[in-house]
């Protein structure tokens, strides 16, 4: 594919997925727009607008509703930047789609430009075109809920990230090192991971790059942590973690949760939970006790449980937490089941879905292989595969539900594309040993596999040899 070609491409397929998103938001008709999780931002945000208090009390005009800091401010932030657009007014939920769907749209960009890292452009725009095309981020661009922004950024992060590495930039580093910071403000599950980036970095021998991503990411992230309240009623973010690691061990929450409505023992069930929730906010030892007791009735189920199905559940399909399928909120009409090109799509890709997952962790597994055996690699490979790794193993002690995945498909997508660019390279080196690689995972003509990608993309498309 010729430098003209991949970047007429790019520009086709970042419209296609605006066009898609677009079309989602004018034909969805969601019975409620603010539900769940929702109210909690919503109330976030307008009271620090209107009362200048961080609280997700109820929305009262007339009283200054008292502090707390359960959720991160990340996305509170960005409702509150809808909410200050329209003054306040009613037209603000319009203003926060819009703004959504733009971040999705360059999310999809993002995603080719970080595949393209380290991976030939066809594969790299293969990355983009799943995601342009995924059903959750085009349902979740039109849902308020912070997924969509915590992938925005994340990606952005991991794209300035990798490019301060090939650069060997300290000043991009640090903007990476702020991007993450935010990420860490949207979803505190964030918060190790610039620590990867900057061992990376310095594995890498750039020096000032890991002090300046960690320096930047402290200043931001230090700032809320000195200004955030206290919290009343135990509302506070750890708290909130303790919830969802409780949650997280029982194998039939989420079950337990579709069913409350309908079944005596699903409600039995989660008061069980809930109690063993309070247990741990009240004597952290003792609920820590009750946990093991109960693992310890069942530890082969239970290893099975954390193993293998948690692992996966975070990549399945359904939401479990909330209308189901690809749909948070309730929806009276979806284009889902009736544009053309979505619901073929949609069909599509959910029967694809195991195989992608396994394809993701072809990537994974190589890179790791490489890894071990001290090979180079792209500073991008090491990052997304972390990334990934990184997300999967804090869901699997928390709490895993495909919802949560959503903003870390822009990953698992390009090590799907990265694998595939593996496994097109195995096939082409029997074939033909001179042929041009698409990737820089396979060893060709005797070059080191994850060779650093160097030079621009014209520099690279006219010339194969940079990138074997």
């Amino acid at each position: 594919m010729s430098n003209r070609q991949y970047y007429i491409c790019t520009v086709a397929l970042v419209l296609f997925a605006l066009l898609l998103r677009i079309a989602y938001q004018l034909g969805a008709e969601p019975l409620v727009h603010i539900a769940g999780d929702i109210n909690d931002y919503v109330r976030y945000a307008w009271n620090l607008g209107q009362h200048g208090v961080y609280s997700s009390a109820a929305i009262d005009p007339d009283t200054v509703p008292p502090g707390d800091s359960f959720r991160p401010p990340g996305f509170p932030l960005f409702l509150l930047l809808a909410m200050k657009l329209s003054n306040f007014d009613s037209d603000w939920l319009r203003i926060a789609y819009a703004m959504q769907i733009v971040l999705s749209t360059a999310t999809v960009l993002l995603t080719i430009l970080v595949a393209r890292e380290w991976i030939q452009p066809g594969f790299a725009l293969l990355a983009g075109g799943l995601m342009a095309l995924w059903p959750h981020h085009i349902v979740f661009a039109s849902t308020l809920l912070s997924e969509t922004l915590l992938g925005f950024t994340i990606i952005f992060s991991l794209w300035l990230s990798s490019l301060a590495a090939r650069r060997k930039s300290w000043r991009i580093a640090a903007l990476a090192g702020a991007a993450l910071a935010f990420a860490a403000l949207i979803n505190p599950l964030m918060l190790l991971f610039p620590f990867a980036v900057a061992l990376m970095y310095f594995t890498k021998k750039n020096r000032r790059s890991c002090a300046a991503v960690l320096v930047t990411f402290a200043i931001v992230f230090g700032a809320w942590s000195i200004a955030s309240p206290d919290g009343t009623d135990g509302r506070t973010n750890s708290h909130r973690a303790t919830i969802n690691f409780v949650q997280g061990s029982w194998p039939v929450y989420h079950a337990a949760w579709q069913a409350r409505h309908h079944h005596h023992e699903a409600r039995q069930l989660l008061d069980a939970i809930h109690a063993e929730i309070d247990l741990f906010a009240e004597d952290p030892r003792a609920g820590m006790k009750a946990l093991g007791h109960r693992l310890g009735l069942d530890p082969a189920g239970y290893a099975h449980w954390y193993l293998l199905k948690k692992p996966y559940l975070l990549w399945d399909w359904d939401i479990r937490l909330g209308w189901g399928d690809v749909h948070f909120l309730p929806v009276r009409d979806t284009p889902m089941e009736k544009h053309p090109i979505l619901l073929g799509s949609h069909h599509a890709l959910k029967r694809l879905n195991p195989a992608l997952f396994v394809l993701s962790l072809g990537a994974i597994g190589v890179i790791t292989l490489l890894f071990i055996r001290g090979e180079s690699i792209p500073p991008a490979a090491l990052l997304v595969a972390g990334l990934v790794v990184y997300v999967t193993a804090l869901h699997t002690i928390l709490q895993a539900e495909p919802r949560y995945s959503i903003p870390y498909r822009p990953e698992q997508m390009i090590l799907v594309a990265a694998t595939l660019a593996f496994l097109t390279d195995r096939v082409r080196a029997r074939i033909g040993p001179n042929m041009k690689p698409s990737s820089t995972i396979s060893k060709t003509n005797g070059t080191p596999p994850f060779s650093p990608r160097a030079g621009s993309d014209a520099q690279i498309c006219s010339n194969v040899e940079l990138n074997q």
